[in-house]
């Protein structure tokens, strides 16, 4: 699973805004948590942790000001995420995003 979220190369992605990201992304990871959340939480969890990760490198190349600043954008995603937390199938299910 971590191999396709590397494969959706999601930095590179950066004109996108997040909401697209989230209408693209979100029915894999909803099978994710359907299929796997009931008997390996604890896994599923570690990988939304890398997803959110992930996304995190998204917001440093997509906003010059946070290059080269992971805890803040971090820091941004965990707001995103508590302003909005039905953008992500995780996020609604966690109530927050899984880092910082």
């Amino acid at each position: 699973m971590r191999e396709r979220i590397r494969s959706w190369r999601l930095p590179q992605h950066a004109p996108l805004p997040l909401a697209d990201i989230a209408r693209i992304l979100n029915p894999v990871l909803q099978g994710w948590w359907q299929y796997y959340g009931r008997f390996y939480p604890t896994e599923l969890w570690k990988l939304f942790t890398y997803f959110d990760e992930r996304l995190g490198a998204w917001l440093r190349r997509k906003y010059k000001p946070l290059k080269r600043h992971r805890g803040r954008s971090l820091r941004r995603l965990n707001g995103i995420a508590k302003r909005n937390p039905s953008l992500f199938v995780h996020w609604a299910r966690l109530g927050h995003a899984t880092v910082g």
